[in-house]
This record gives C-alpha cells, sequence and structure tokens, in this order.
C-alpha cells in the first residue's frame, strides 16, 4: 500500500477516491441530491474570476520564489556532493565521519590515563592525510600511545579510506591511503570545508 501512495499516478487516484467517499456520505448525511451537487460542482467551475487576480497571484509567488528559495537552493548546492567515493557518496561519507568522534581506547591511552582524541573523524582523516600517505606502521612513534594505528587506521579501513597490507616475512600490517582515500581528500580540498 505504502509503493502504491508514493506512485505518482495511483496516489491521485487514491486522493480523488476518498476526496469522492467523503463528499459522498457528506452529501447523504445532509440530504442532498446528486442533482444539486452536480450543479454546485458546476457552479464552482464556473465561477468568473477577473485575470488581473490570477495574475498578480502568480506574479507574487513567482517574485517570493525568486527571492528567498531560489537563492537558498544555490547556497546549499555542493557540486562534490554526489561523487561517488567507495561504497558512499561524498556528501553521505563526509556526514558520517563528521558525526562520529573516538570512542574506542588503547591500552596504552588507559595506562597513561589519557582520553582519545575529541575530534570528529573527519578533522582525524584531514589532518593525518600526509601520515596516511606515507603509510602507518606499528614501529611508528606518534606520541598517540598507539591509537593512529590500532584504532583510527582500521575504522578507516571499514570505510575503504585506507588499504591494509600485510607483509608475512616482517609479519607486520601497513596501513596506506586508498585510491578511494586519495579521492575523498581531493574532494574534501575542492569542498573547501577545511579553509
Amino acid at each position: 500500500m505504502k509503493d502504491t501512495w508514493k506512485d505518482p499516478v495511483w496516489s491521485k487516484v487514491i486522493s480523488a477516491g476518498i476526496i469522492f467517499t467523503i463528499a459522498t456520505i457528506w452529501a447523504k448525511f445532509i440530504n442532498v441530491s446528486v442533482a444539486q451537487v452536480y450543479n454546485y460542482t458546476v457552479d464552482f467551475l464556473n465561477f468568473c474570476l477577473p485575470i488581473y487576480y490570477f495574475v498578480t497571484v502568480a506574479c507574487i509567488y513567482w517574485f517570493v520564489w525568486f527571492l528567498f528559495f531560489r537563492k537558498k537552493k544555490e547556497e546549499n548546492t555542493n557540486p562534490y556532493i554526489d561523487e561517488e567515493v567507495g561504497h558512499y557518496t561524498f556528501g553521505e561519507l563526509s556526514h558520517i565521519l563528521g558525526k562520529k568522534t573516538p570512542k574506542t581506547q588503547t591500552p596504552e591511552i588507559i595506562a597513561a590515563n589519557q582520553n582519545p582524541p575529541t575530534e570528529n573523524y573527519l578533522k582525524l582523516f584531514y589532518d593525518n592525510y600526509g601520515q596516511f600517505n606515507r603509510g602507518v606502521r606499528p614501529e611508528d612513534n606518534f606520541a598517540d600511545n598507539g591509537f593512529l594505528y590500532e584504532v583510527l587506521c582500521l575504522d578507516f579501513v571499514g570505510y575503504g579510506l585506507l588499504d591494509k597490507q600485510e607483509y608475512t616475512n616482517q609479519n607486520a600490517i601497513t596501513y596506506q591511503i586508498s585510491n578511494n582515500g586519495r579521492k575523498f581528500y581531493a574532494l574534501l580540498e575542492k569542498s573547501g570545508m577545511f579553509e
């Protein structure tokens, strides 16, 4: 039923049927004949309205729309919002990362009695892009008590922004920026979110 109601044609058919049913019940309730309802309908449709009323209302409508709604639409338009970045669009991914803040702590952070960073994931991705581009290894010392390697990189792999590269001879994992990560960073730069 929901799909039918959202259909552009059937929704109008259903609404016309509902209005007709309500009008029929109302006509029966107040004892109005079908001929009277027909005459009222014809009189309503034949109501004479001077053309300048119609033109004036139409001009006011378009003037108000032009002043207020057109500008808002132009201001909110971001040409990069619908760009595909992996399984997301740029708008979806930037919204998700902008809302997400770190909650996970590493054992090193707990031992040092510190808190994880307070910035959202979007800002953390932007700020650490250079390091992601070079690659993040377990032996790197970032003075963040392992947060970048143990938490942030794993989350960004899940979003497709980083690639996980395993080296069997060294028994280590390196996280490197992915093609989607490069594209996402380029769109962040173009959109001017961090200017």
